[in-house]
This record gives structure tokens, C-alpha cells and sequence, in this order.
């Protein structure tokens, strides 16, 4: 829900604009991606008139071999039409042409031949703000891959602005306004996301997303999501058992989690200035939350458009601290580096906690936090281990 408000990154006067390669993240292991359109022949796709079954598109990142044996190369952060489209939407506000045509993600490649061969690893799906293409999380979701898990982005497609297709057809917006509208969206990105699920399960799909190495464990899938995202999460875990835990970054909640609270271990991270008292949604959900783990987070400085990758390529950009202050109610104030690694901490230690793999369900918080950051936060534990 930031797209077109992010048209206000006009305010910079720039002309052109060089290759811009992303930072690779500063998790144990190097990573990898790669991008498959996925048919659901159960579905047809209620946004289109014509017999059309359900197709999304998913990128993938997994890790393939540990940081210090990487050897780096580079990749297309968007493909052509999908970047095309992003510079001609922010382009007649002043951004570079060509930024996200330029933009490179930084990739792993094993300096072992074996790299992580027969290791598993967790499963974290991804879901996007409402409007928003998956493909402009891709640097938070490499930074979640690199701490050791697989990460499934997943398109929405005709909710999200633009979904481009391997072979270069893509599918435009719907126009998804109102409550209702929302709310219809949720349960079909929720079957989507059930959908994904089933097909991972296959080790035909697996290998293709993923190469012959590392390998899904089967029993530890849970999801995150942003904005309409958020609620995503929320409602796919409440619906799917084989999702552990949902964390929503940042997005009002819709449909019976609200009224019934969540039924898996449940994170809410929010943007300084919002929290559980300020989102009706948040404060209900919460109050009807009462048979498993609850927790919210705040992270100071930080604006709606902060869990994009959009802080990240503002920085790239070389954006002068008083043209980035122009902005700060956008993107936040925090550096793009430094609130990439805090979010995927955050989302890391919660996850790992509702897999038990973590005795608490928030890293350190009220004291030096991550990175310095004063975060601030709250939890209540329902979650027992064996």
C-alpha cells in the first residue's frame, strides 16, 4: 500500500544513474535465487472473465554455501518489463531512468562443488503489501535466506500492480479498493499460499526452485508478510496447520483473526508512531489471542515504506542526507543496511522460537537492541517445547 506514495521520492533531482549492485546481507551463508510461474488447476482465477486457472509467480532464495566460501556474481534485481514498469512509474517524479533496470542483487556461488548438499532447512513464505511486487522485497527476503532458511516470495497476481511471467506476458492491477474488495483478496492470496505449500511438498518442484543441494524440511513452514501481506500471514497460519508461525510486518488485519485472535505463535512488528493501541484491528486481534505466543515490536524511525527494499536503493542511490530527510515519513529514517538485518533478526529469532529453536520469541529489546536500535517491545508466552 506505498506504491504511488513513494512517487514523492521526486523531490531528487537526478539525471542518470549507473549500475547499482545491492550489498549482499550479513547473514552465515551466501545465497542464491531463482523465479518459477506456479498453475493452480484446482482454481480458476476469480479476477479474470474468462477460463483462466489461478497462476502466481515465486522467486526463491536458499542458501548454498557458508559466506567465507562463496565466490560473488551478480544477477538482474527485476526482470525487464516489471523494472520498466517501476521506472516509468517513479521516473516522472525525477528518479533516475533506468534505476531499477540497473539495480543487481549479489549472489552466491560455492566455491566447493558439494556446497550445502543435503542440508535442510526451514521454509519462510513471503506475501507483499497490496499493490506491491514481490520482486521489491528481494533484498529483505536474501537476508533472510542468508541466516539459514528458504525463502518463497510469492506474487499476487491483479493485486499486485505488475506480475511479469517468465515468458513476458504480465497481468496489471485489479482495482482493489474497499473493504470488501480487501477482504475477498485475503482468502484468495490465503489459497494461494496453501497452494504453494502443497506444491513445495513435491520434490520434482523443489529441485527445479531450489537445484539437486540443499533440501525443504518438510516440517517447518512459517510466513511473514507485509501490509495486506501481514494480514496474509495472519490468515494463512490461522487456516494451513503446517504453518508454525505468522509475523506481520506493519499491516491493519482483516477477516476472523481479527474477531478470534490467531492461532499460531503471532508477531506484529510496527512503524514508530503505530502500535497496538493506535490499529483497532492490532488491538483486537491481540485481546482475542489467547491460546498461543503474542508478541509486538516497534521499531523506532521507521516509516510503513521501511520493510520494502526501498530504503536499501535509496541508500545505493547516494542520496544526500538532506534530500533523504525530504522523505523520512516514506521510508524511515533508518540506513537501508542496517534495517534490512534488524527485521530479518526480528523475524528470524520468532521463527526459530515458534520452531523451538529459540527459548524467547524476541532478541534483546529496551537496552542496546540490534544494530543500536532502541526497540521496543512486548510478548506474552503460550508456546512449550518438548
Amino acid at each position: 500500500m506505498i506504491g504511488t506514495s513513494l512517487h514523492l521520492l521526486g523531490l531528487l533531482a537526478f539525471s542518470t544513474v549507473k549500475a547499482l549492485t545491492l550489498p549482499a546481507p550479513d547473514g552465515q551463508y551466501g545465497t542464491a535465487s531463482s523465479q518459477m510461474p506456479l498453475t493452480d488447476r484446482s482454481r480458476q482465477d476469480p479476477y479474470t472473465t474468462t477460463s483462466h486457472f489461478r497462476q502466481v509467480v515465486v522467486s526463491s532464495f536458499y542458501p548454498v554455501a557458508l559466506r567465507e566460501d562463496c565466490i560473488d556474481y551478480t544477477a538482474q534485481y527485476m526482470p525487464n518489463a516489471t523494472a520498466a514498469f517501476y521506472d516509468q512509474q517513479l521516473g516522472a517524479f525525477g528518479i533516475p531512468a533506468e534505476t531499477f533496470a540497473s539495480l543487481r542483487l549479489t549472489h552466491c556461488n560455492a566455491r566447493d562443488r558439494r556446497g550445502l548438499k543435503d542440508q535442510q532447512f526451514p521454509v519462510v513464505l513471503f506475501s507483499p503489501g497490496l499493490g506491491n511486487s514481490r520482486l521489491i522485497y528481494s533484498a529483505m527476503a536474501q537476508a533472510l535466506a542468508s541466516k539459514g532458511y528458504i525463502v518463497i516470495s510469492i506474487d499476487h497476481p491483479f493485486d499486485a500492480d505488475i506480475v511479469e511471467f517468465p515468458d513476458g506476458s504480465t497481468a496489471l492491477a485489479a482495482n482493489i479498493t474497499t473493504d470488501a474488495q480487501i477482504e475477498a483478496a485475503l482468502e484468495i492470496r490465503s489459497s494461494d499460499i496453501t497452494f504453494v505449500i502443497d506444491e513445495l511438498r513435491s520434490p520434482q518442484l523443489s529441485r527445479k526452485l531450489l537445484g539437486d543441494k540443499v533440501r525443504i524440511n518438510q516440517k517447518q513452514y512459517a510466513i511473514y508478510g507485509h501490509s495486506l501481506g501481514g494480514a496474509t500471514a495472519a490468515a494463512a497460519a490461522s487456516s494451513d496447520n503446517r504453518l508454525t508461525a505468522a509475523v506481520d510486518l506493519d499491516g491493519t488485519l482483516f477477516g476472523s483473526v481479527v474477531s478470534c485472535g490467531a492461532t499460531k505463535p503471532f508477531l506484529i512488528v510496527s512503524h514508530e508512531g503505530k502500535n497496538l493501541t493506535t490499529d483497532p484491528s492490532w488491538t483486537s486481534t491481540w485481546n482475542a489471542t489467547r491460546k498461543t505466543t503474542k508478541a509486538a515490536v516497534t521499531l523506532p524511525g521507521t516509516a510503513h515504506g521501511s520493510y520494502t527494499d526501498y530504503p536499501l536503493i535509496v541508500d545505493a542511490l547516494g542520496v544526500p542526507a538532506e534530500a533523504r530527510d525530504q522523505f523520512v515519513d516514506l521510508i524511515g529514517a533508518v540506513p537501508g543496511a542496517l534495517l534490512r538485518e534488524v527485521v530479518s533478526s526480528v523475524v528470524d529469532h520468532f521463527v526459530d522460537y515458534s520452531q523451538c529453536r529459540e527459548k524467547q520469541p524476541l532478541p534483546e529489546l529496551n537496552g542496546t537492541g540490534l544494530g543500536g536500535m532502541q526497540l521496543l517491545g512486548k510478548s506474552e508466552k503460550a508456546r512449550r517445547c518438548r
